[in-house]
C-alpha cells in the first residue's frame, strides 16, 4: 500500500506530503491524517460547499494548493491549513482576512470553514456533461454531504496501480495519474499483475 497526496481544502490541488502508515488513524468518519475533507469553501450567497464536482462555477480552485500544516490527531481540532494562491503567496486558515482573501480569489463570496463532527449536513453541486447515458445532462445538481464531513464522493477511495495501468493502456492518449483520482489508498499491484 502506498499513500497518495491528498488535498487540504475541497477542490484545490495537493500539496499534502504522503501518509504514512504510522500517521493513520481510524476515526468515526474517516481516516485522520486525510485531509480532503478538514476545510471547504462555503459560499455565502447559497452555502453550497464549493467543490471541484462544478469546475465551471469554480475554476479558480484549481489554481490554488493547500496542505495542512501539522498532522491530524483524533481529539485534537484539526490543524490549521496553509494554501498557496496563484501568485505564489502562502496564507493560512487562522488568519483575520482568510475570508477576504480567498473570496478574491474565486470572484464570490465565501466563509473557509472547517469540518466538525456537530456540524450540519452539506450540500455541494455536481455538473453533468451532455454524455449520453448519464443520469442528467448538460446540468448542475445539488448532492448532500455526509453530516459533520466535506466528503464529496465516498468516506474512503481505494485505487490500485493496476486499475490506473489498465486505464492508461485503453486510452494511451490520456494522462492517469493516481492524484487525479484522489484516493485515500493506493495499492500497488504486484509486478506483472494487471488484476483490478
Amino acid at each position: 500500500m502506498s499513500g497518495p497526496r491528498r488535498l487540504a481544502v475541497v477542490g484545490a490541488e495537493e500539496e499534502q506530503p504522503y501518509l504514512q502508515r504510522e500517521t493513520i488513524e481510524p476515526s468515526f468518519a474517516c481516516v485522520m491524517g486525510e485531509p480532503l475533507t478538514a476545510y471547504a469553501l462555503v459560499a455565502s450567497a447559497d452555502g453550497k460547499v464549493a467543490s471541484a464536482e462544478n469546475p465551471r462555477k469554480w475554476p479558480q480552485m484549481f489554481d490554488c494548493r493547500a496542505a495542512l500544516t501539522d498532522v491530524p490527531r483524533t481529539g485534537v481540532a484539526v490543524p490549521p491549513v496553509r494554501i498557496t494562491l496563484p501568485d505564489g503567496t502562502i496564507v493560512h486558515s487562522d488568519q483575520p482576512d482568510i475570508d477576504r482573501i480567498v473570496s478574491n480569489i474565486v470572484h464570490r463570496e465565501v466563509k473557509l470553514e472547517s469540518a466538525a463532527p456537530d456540524m450540519r449536513s452539506a450540500t455541494a453541486e455536481e455538473y453533468w456533461p451532455d454524455i449520453e447515458g448519464l443520469d442528467h445532462r448538460d446540468t448542475v445538481t445539488d448532492f448532500g454531504l455526509p453530516e459533520g464531513t466535506f466528503f464529496d464522493c465516498a468516506v474512503v477511495h481505494l485505487l490500485t496501480t493496476a486499475i490506473v495501468d489498465r486505464l492508461r493502456s485503453l486510452y494511451p492518449e490520456g494522462r492517469f495519474e493516481v492524484r487525479r483520482f484522489r484516493p485515500n489508498l493506493v495499492v500497488e499491484a504486484a509486478s506483472g499483475n494487471s488484476d483490478f
